[in-house]
């Protein structure tokens, strides 16, 4: 490091590529830490726009699950995803209702009752699958 020019203000990006490179200085100098275990990195995004972007440059489907995601797999084990609300990419609508039994506190006994029956729709160019059934 030059001491003696002003420290330059990094980007986000930036700032992770320097602390990646400086865990790996650190490891590269002492073989004889033990290495963390390390399976995935996960990077929570803010919109939509950003994971479809992220999605269209390496060339992946975005996922949909308790979160919409694209998964990119890396050597040796290591999984990078990029995760946005589902929310945020999908609108959750009624499409019906179901006969369920749940139990009542006025007296002891069931009842049987309509409950709403949702599901995510999301738009076209998500290019993901249909999600399964949502229960709440």
């Amino acid at each position: 490091m030059n001491l003696m020019s002003e420290p330059k203000e990094l980007t986000r990006h930036e700032m992770f590529i320097a602390r990646l490179d400086s865990l790996l200085e650190l490891y590269k100098a002492h073989p004889e830490l033990p290495a963390p275990y390390l399976s995935q990195l996960h990077a929570f995004l803010e919109t939509k726009e950003e994971l479809f972007a992220i999605a269209k440059a390496v060339g992946r489907k975005v996922h949909l699950g308790g979160y919409a995601q694209v998964r990119i797999d890396i050597d040796y084990g290591l999984v990078l995803l990029f995760s946005v609300d589902r929310d945020k990419v999908c609108e959750r609508v009624q499409v019906g209702t179901r006969k369920v039994t749940r139990d009542v506190t006025v007296k002891t006994g069931t009842e049987v009752v309509d409950e709403p029956v949702y599901k995510w729709v999301c738009p076209p160019e998500l290019g993901a699958e249909e999600s399964t059934e949502d229960q709440s």
